[in-house]
């Protein structure tokens, strides 16, 4: 009989061999009467960093949600500097991975970002700005790991998951609070209900006193800190993720920001498995109220 562990380790492993992971282009949001209307807010979204997900790519459905919504979303392919910074209401950062990490995910994972480029993020949010920041598994949460800390968000380079129910997928839910009741889950004028949220691997971070969780991680959460993404074993290390989060937002300074520890969730995606098609993203069955996350996600953003 396989332990819990083992099968953990399995069905990550299995998750990671994906022949082909690629946009479901079939994808429409549910219809939903949208916020915005001309002049609307602008969403750029960062495509120069070796970014996982893009506009066009992997957030082609991310994308879509916030078209619908009324939002004008463009793609960032320079360096963040004070003056590229200006031209954003809202500043989406998924995904983002150093050269280095473009062929071989191995730790140690290098920054994403150069120092110049932290302070001048940290500065834009704490003059106004305003900060979606997400960062998945290694090598992904590494590469994030210096940015999350300029506002005290403290990363992992690794694999987080809940080790009572192994899956590839974890389902957050206000029934047990693992789902918060907050500002971003609760229905009000602008904010729809939204009553569970479905996950697709990821990482686990602490979070700052002054910062609000969204998904909260419960007993039997762990995070695996592996040398080489997917490659697990009953020795790879492993640390105690009950009470982190997988999901957060603040204020900072004048501006405000939303961490999230994984991105799939956001996306429409198709992987490929060994003959099998599965659907991680908005389009899995167990996400439909993923869509409502993302859009009360960026309407608290652009108040």
């Amino acid at each position: 009989m396989k332990t819990p562990l083992t099968i953990v380790l399995l069905c990550a492993s299995l998750f990671g061999m994906a022949q082909r992971q690629y946009p479901d282009s079939a994808y429409v949001p549910p219809a939903f009467k949208p916020r915005f209307s001309h002049p609307a807010p602008v969403v750029f979204i960062d495509e120069g960093h070796h970014n996982f997900h893009t506009r066009t790519g992997r957030y082609m459905a991310f994308t879509k949600v916030l078209e619908q919504d009324g939002l004008k979303v463009k793609s960032l392919s320079e360096t963040f500097t004070t003056k590229n910074l200006q031209k954003c209401d809202i500043l989406v950062i998924a995904n983002a991975v150093p050269k280095s990490s473009t062929k071989k995910w191995v730790a140690p994972t290098a920054s994403a970002f150069t120092q110049k480029e932290i302070a001048a993020v940290e500065q834009w949010v704490k003059n106004g700005g305003r900060l979606f920041l997400i960062a998945d598994h290694m090598p992904m949460g590494g590469a994030a790991k210096e940015l999350a800390g300029a506002f005290d968000f403290r990363f992992y380079d690794s694999f987080a998951d809940d080790e009572g129910t192994p899956s590839r997928t974890e389902i957050f839910k206000k029934s047990n609070n693992s789902l918060a009741q907050n500002a971003l889950t609760m229905e009000s004028d602008h904010f729809f209900k939204v009553d569970s949220i479905a996950t697709f691997t990821g990482q686990a971070f602490e979070i700052p006193e002054h910062a609000t969780s969204i998904l909260n991680c419960h007993e039997g959460w762990v995070s695996y800190l592996t040398k080489v993404a997917w490659r697990f074993d009953e020795t790879t290390p492993k640390l105690n993720s009950a009470g982190w989060s997988q999901g957060a937002f603040a204020n900072h300074g004048q501006g405000k920001l939303v961490v999230f520890g994984e991105a799939a969730m956001f996306s429409a995606q198709i992987a490929e498995i060994q003959g099998y098609k599965i659907k991680p993203g908005m389009n899995n069955k167990k996400a439909k109220d993923n869509y409502k996350l993302l859009v009360n996600i960026m309407r608290w953003l652009s108040m």
